[in-house]
């Protein structure tokens, strides 16, 4: 008589599932991850990641004689702008009896706000680092303004720099606002028509 013997794989799809959530979630809950570059590191490169920028030509004004190639070639400036990786983590770590007396959906609860840590993370550490890094265009203090966005937006024009692509139609630039400055931004309002009209609907009627 023959036997046959069965195992189960159920703890691994169980552990599949909930990692699988945990990135899903990280994803939706990191803010400036539609901001940045997607990028893979390659295994074995080390922790330092370096970024090479080119600084845009001046344009070349000077006549050529016929059939004559340019006397100089072109000199490019860049710019090098590296990071070093880091490693950041915590863990939850609920009773074995917590985990099989709570309700339903209990375990996957704990993922989602395990991965809502990460992201603060990652957003709090970025937010960070870009503060000790980006020249400011305004005294911190004042309150936010469409004239401070547009000083804004006249920097980045200066500086040559590209719209981000995930905006609608790629000709926007991207920025992040605290709910402070969004509030102070909506309760702006300027002279229009002879009323007085909240700053970013005129922006919008004006477009």
């Amino acid at each position: 008589m023959a036997t046959i013997t069965t195992t189960s794989n159920a703890n691994l799809l169980n552990t599949e599932f909930f990692g699988r959530r945990f990135i899903e979630r990280l994803h939706a809950e990191v803010r400036l991850i539609k901001l940045a570059r997607h990028e893979d590191a390659p295994h074995s490169s080390g922790k330092v990641v370096r970024w090479q920028y080119f600084a845009n030509p001046t344009a070349a004004t000077t006549a050529l004689s016929e059939g004559a190639d340019p006397p100089l070639s072109t000199n490019v400036s860049t710019t090098t702008v590296t990071a070093t990786m880091s490693e950041y983590g915590a863990y939850l770590e609920p009773a074995k009896f917590f985990i099989s007396t709570a309700a339903s959906g209990t375990k996957a609860e704990i993922v989602d706000i395990s991965a809502y840590q990460a992201a603060l993370t990652l957003d709090t550490l970025c937010y960070s680092q870009a503060l000790n890094d980006t020249t400011l265009g305004a005294v911190t203090p004042a309150a936010m303004t469409a004239d401070i966005i547009r000083l804004g937006v006249l920097a980045l024009k200066d500086a040559n720099a590209k719209p981000h692509p995930e905006t609608p139609g790629g000709k926007y630039f991207a920025g992040v606002m605290a709910p402070e400055d969004l509030f102070d931004m909506m309760g702006e309002s300027t002279n229009y028509g002879g009323a007085q009209v909240p700053t970013w609907q005129m922006a919008k009627t004006t477009d």
